[in-house]
């Protein structure tokens, strides 16, 4: 059916309609035109087309270029390969007198305005037939601008496409005491509209101060932003720095003043205090800041000596909380450290945020109570703490009397309870913000009374700990979306007056759901942890959920990626890692770009990915059949298509004289048949000399090697050529680290050619991870598999193709499709 997108189509392949695939594969002649779309920050949005007619398609007409107000516009290649490189597309919109971008505003002009900066960009490739009409489209590139460079006639933008935004470091919240959220965002919760004012400029207005009859108390909007919706400034921004009740004061001038009843909307700021949240937004259970960290030498006889510099009493901690030597750190008391995000089993040392007295040679405590301390421990919500060890000592939470709050959860709405302005109740599985003071007996959804806040299964808010609640209540806190372990007193100190050094064995993130690995509280499923690190908006990337494939969908899966090579779920990367039981125990605790964090979860479950259709596609690279007798992931090996087979070399595009096909095949030197794995032991042990296998608990976690079983056939030729040591600490089970091992070693050793040839347009469906078959007579080669991993296309849509041999298939199935 027309319109209607057909994903899988027996490989990777690009997602288009039935009808689009069909006239590919059938016709060597049509009219092949560029769609651009660009999307503005402020969500304007303005289509132009390279034909010389306008174009209609989907519910939506892109103008032809040098038309009204369009720009003619032109591209450079765009290149698409495996893995998680960003790509480029370069592209001219030639303005002309006429191009404009907003009523009457030249387009040169608004790009020297910034109007541009930050806008989206994506290019569809139009199929046309003879008449004109439009046979399909395919999605050919989405990204961001990232340059624009302006000239009297036309503006240069360079863009990049969604995998840049990989560049981003992880963990990217820290403890500090300035709250994490920015206003608005995911993390504060709080709805923007709802503190959207909308007017108009009134007279007197210039390009710093705009005049209005608002009537805002004096402050209200400083720090937040300024934005036109009509008139010459029309998608132009500015930050708030300072709002009287008729007037707000910009920070640096618009391109002009506004005329008179030009349209704005403005949204307050907020600066990040705990007493602003409170008054200002009926926000506190969700700040993230962390006032009461102590510093790294010293906590207080007196809760609040410390925070206040008319009080006395300071005692002094001798030197840092304390560390263990090794790869596993104690607690620190520091600012600026990231707070980790822990998936699945793994150990992790905490942060000191709250301390009771801690003397040097004092016998006595302070009014806080001997050993008081909160460790705050990863990103939440956690599924619990399995283990606890102080000074190496394996213990229960429970044992050590900790309270353990997992990043979320807002007490329970009580009758009993009076509500100040601010508090915050669950009921009914909705959380509710208190609206005014004095609050008995007003049960929630009392509109009066409380505002909802969302879903209580789905929010991060969190109540303060109940000690503090009851006994400091100027201390405490919620922390939300942080996982806290409380104790009031009992901790102790080392002999040299340290915090007793600690590290906790965390139930993380998506820790094990029962049809994933059998049981709750395990690992965690890796297409649930690659989707959560790259669409979470509050610790993660917050990619939109539709560049995840699959997304929401499949067997009970809430993730994606379920959908493989020969559009099956038996093939897809979820029943790749359920088969062979890969799940993992990932703690990323210092920054990284995500890149890296991602790639290394790929390497750890044998698999790859491309970028194509707006969508990171995972594929698996392992060619064995597996079953754990509950799925079974079964390889796809089958061709896309037989290139040559049928017409000796006429499916490729070579010059006269030129060969269809050239190979590189890299030297013995190049590549190895050993590959050592450091993986993170879970249950390490020894062996005494009696043969015994003695268990060492206080070990747990640390790092291990393991170098599988060295292909035997490369080994006799040419000895053990050992490669680098690949860290992957997120795997936690001796089997997996091995099988790592063994499929790395195999490809090094069995894929050593590459493959290089030219396809016309009419391939354009291909993309990175699709097998082909090769056939080239002069050559000797017949049929032979290979694996795209690169496509260039260039302007007229003709594909530069590189390849890799699938080394482990002796003869290739037949292919999906032909071409007539």
């Amino acid at each position: 059916m027309e319109g209607e997108r057909v994903a899988g189509l027996g490989a990777a392949l690009r997602s288009a309609t039935t009808t689009l695939r069909n006239f590919l594969h059938q016709n060597t002649d049509a009219v092949v035109v560029d769609l651009v779309t660009i999307t503005l920050a402020t969500a304007t949005v303005y289509r132009w087309t390279s034909h010389g007619e306008n174009i209609t398609t989907g519910g939506f007409t892109w103008t032809a270029g040098g038309t009204g107000t369009a720009p003619l516009v032109g591209r450079g290649r765009i290149r698409d390969a495996v893995g998680l490189e960003p790509s480029d597309l370069d592209m001219v919109l030639w303005c002309g007198t006429s191009a404009e971008m907003g009523s009457g505003i030249k387009l040169q002009l608004a790009a020297v305005n910034g109007v541009l900066d930050g806008a989206r960009v994506k290019l569809e490739r139009c199929y046309l037939d003879s008449a004109g009409a439009v046979i399909g489209t395919l999605n050919r590139f989405e990204g961001q601008v990232s340059d624009v460079t302006v000239n009297s006639t036309s503006v240069e933008l360079k863009t990049r496409s969604d995998l840049e935004s990989l560049n981003q470091v992880l963990p990217r919240n820290l403890y500090k005491s300035q709250c994490l959220h920015a206003v608005f965002d995911a993390g504060c919760g709080v709805t923007r509209a709802n503190y959207t004012s909308s007017t108009t400029a009134a007279a007197g207005s210039s390009s710093v101060t705009i005049n209005h009859a608002l009537g805002s108390a004096p402050g209200y909007f400083i720090g937040g932003s300024i934005y036109f919706t009509s008139g010459a400034l029309t998608g132009q921004s500015r930050t708030i720095v300072a709002s009287t009740t008729t007037s707000i004061t910009v920070e640096f001038p618009f391109s002009a003043a506004p005329a008179t009843g030009n349209a704005f909307s403005a949204y307050p700021g907020c600066d990040k205090t705990a007493a602003t949240c409170n008054s200002k937004y009926i926000n506190l259970p969700r700040r993230r800041g962390f006032d009461f960290v102590p510093t790294v030498d010293s906590v207080s006889i007196n809760p609040t000596a410390e925070y206040s510099a008319s009080q006395n009493g300071v005692a002094y901690v001798r030197g840092n909380p304390g560390s263990f030597k090794g790869d596993k750190t104690g607690q620190a008391s520091s600012y600026g450290k990231p707070i980790p995000i822990v998936y699945g089993y793994q150990r992790i040392p905490p942060m000191v945020i709250l301390a009771g007295l801690y003397t040097n040679g004092l016998s006595g405590y302070g009014a806080m109570g001997g050993g008081l301390v909160q460790l705050a421990l990863c990103e939440g919500p956690i599924a619990g703490i399995a283990s606890v060890w102080q000074e190496k000592t394996k213990y229960t939470p429970g044992a050590l009397g900790l309270t353990i709050q997992t990043g979320a959860g807002i007490t329970a709405w009580s009758a009993a309870t009076t509500y100040a302005k601010g508090d915050w109740a669950s009921s009914g599985g909705t959380n509710y913000a208190s609206k005014a003071g004095g609050n008995l007996n007003h049960v929630p959804p009392n509109a009066t009374w409380w505002e909802a806040r969302g879903s209580a299964t789905d929010e991060r808010a969190q109540s303060p700990w109940s000690y503090l609640t009851s006994t400091w209540p100027a201390l405490a806190l919620g922390y939300g979306g942080t996982a806290v372990a409380s104790l009031s007193s009992g901790w102790g100190t080392t002999v040299d007056g340290a915090l007793k050094r600690a590290t906790f064995e965390v139930q993380g993130l998506l820790c094990g759901t029962a049809w994933y690995f059998g049981s709750a509280g395990g690992l965690a499923g890796p297409p649930m942890v690659l989707t959560d690190l790259l669409t979470n908006a509050e610790y993660g990337l917050g990619w939109p959920t539709s560049r995840i494939p699959d997304y929401g969908t499949g067997s009970g899966v809430p993730s994606g990626f379920t959908t493989g090579l020969g559009g099956t779920t038996a093939s897809g990367y979820d029943y790749l890692v359920r088969a062979n039981s890969w799940g993992l125990g990932l703690a990323i605790e210092s920054q990284r770009p995500a890149r890296d964090i991602v790639e290394e979860i790929l390497q750890a479950t044998d698999s790859t990915c491309t970028w194509s259709d707006g969508q990171l596609k995972v594929f698996p690279m392992s060619t064995i059949e597996v079953s754990d007798g509950v799925v079974t992931y079964t390889p796809h090996l089958t061709p896309l298509y037989d290139l040559g087979a049928s017409s000796d070399g006429a499916d490729f595009l070579a010059e006269a004289g030129e060969d269809p096909i050239s190979v590189e095949r890299s030297p013995v030197k190049e590549h190895f048949n050993c590959f050592p794995v450091e993986w993170s032991n879970q249950t390490p042990s020894r062996t005494d000399i009696t043969g015994a296998v003695i268990s060492e608990p206080s070990n747990a976690f640390n790092a291990d090697t393991e170098e599988g079983t060295p292909d035997p056939a490369d080994v006799a030729l040419y000895g053990v050529r050992k490669a680098s040591t690949t860290n992957l600490r997120c795997i936690v089970d001796k089997t997996h680290a091995a099988s790592i091992s063994n499929a790395l070693a195999r490809r090094s050793v069995t894929s050593r050619n590459t493959y290089r040839f030219r396809l016309p347009w009419r391939l354009a469906l291909c993309e990175p991870c699709d097998l082909v078959t090769l056939t080239d007579a002069k050559m000797g080669a017949s049929r032979k598999l290979v694996r795209i991993v690169e496509i260039e296309e260039d302007e007229m849509g003709s594909l530069d193709v590189v390849a890799e041999e699938v080394g482990t298939v002796a003869t290739a199935a037949s292919a999906s499709y032909t071409l007539s």
